[in-house]
């Protein structure tokens, strides 16, 4: 395994949040919104291997709150969080590390804010690595090849004795699916919205916007979901209508196990260009991307 940078702090630039000479920048609540739809959650391999997470950040205290203000988090695929905190009082530099829990699941890292929706914060020196101690800065770097599997992926391993790339779980957009309209939930508020036949091999899931639930009335209440082993996905929304909830879902993303992985055989030449930790997510165009830090 390698210590080199499995992050692109560029990658969580929007509109607001400008990314130049290597920080970001940008108001606390536009580092909310990245979030609250976890749109910005960067995916990063699913496996046993601890991860640590290191960053430098301070605000220009433009507010008066005190308390909690920026957040870097991780999110885990039990649906879980951990999290390190920079304080509304960090107007310099300050770094931070955050390690994953041991035995959970890595699906991403998010920024958000705590207090001091006015501040405007500053972020340098990002840095994700294989570990329990955080390794000394280097810079993002990467390049990716595609390869077609035919249908949105999202993880898997490389095996480089062999050449073979193993996907054990897929992402779908839920404004893909084709929905149906069920009964109102007498227990809680919110109607059921549900489709069938998902390929789903496992209990392993974890949703964008909605949290996982068991299939009871009592537990279906506003903004759950529950995946059957049968690859029935049920979701309880505040919506009354059909075409309306349809359209909602559009970019909420459902990451859950294959019920059959799926296997790739690569090159000779591609398996040397893949040498060292890898990081593997599907596009919005069917292809997988294999992304590598260079040596």
């Amino acid at each position: 395994m390698t210590g080199k940078n499995m992050i692109d702090l560029s990658a969580l630039a929007t509109t607001n949040l400008i990314y130049e000479n290597g920080v970001l920048s940008g108001a606390a609540s536009d580092f909310d919104s990245a979030y609250g739809t976890k749109a910005k959650a960067i995916p990063f391999p699913v496996g046993a291997s601890r991860l640590t997470l290191s960053l430098e950040a301070y605000t220009d205290g433009n507010s008066s709150t005190t308390g909690n203000g920026l957040v870097a988090r991780f999110f885990y695929d039990d649906g879980s969080t951990s999290a390190t905190i920079f304080l509304n009082s960090d107007t310099e530099y300050t770094a931070k590390t955050l390690t994953s829990t041991n035995g959970k699941r890595v699906y991403g890292v998010s920024l958000t804010y705590g207090s001091g929706n006015g501040n405007i914060w500053h972020i340098r020196n990002m840095m994700l690595n294989i570990g329990t101690t955080a390794e000394t800065y280097t810079p993002y770097t990467g390049t990716s090849i595609s390869l077609s599997f035919g249908s949105t992926l999202y993880s898997g391993t490389i095996d480089l004795l062999t050449g073979v790339v193993t996907v054990d779980m897929a992402e779908v957009d839920l404004g893909t699916l084709t929905w149906n309209i069920g009964n109102r939930n007498t227990e809680n508020t919110g109607r059921i919205f549900y489709v069938t036949g998902l390929s789903v091999g496992g209990t392993t899931s974890l949703c964008s916007m909605f949290s996982k639930t068991s299939l009871t009335w009592e537990s279906m209440h506003v903004n759950t979901y529950y995946l059957g082993a049968t690859g029935a996905l049920l979701v309880c929304a505040d919506y009354s209508d059909k075409s309306a909830f349809t359209a909602a879902m559009s970019g909420v993303q459902l990451v859950y196990e294959l019920a059959t992985p799926m296997t790739i055989q690569l090159t000779p030449e591609q398996v040397s260009s893949l040498a060292g930790e890898n990081v593997m997510w599907g596009t919005n165009n069917g292809n997988l991307t294999v992304e590598y830090r260079s040596a």
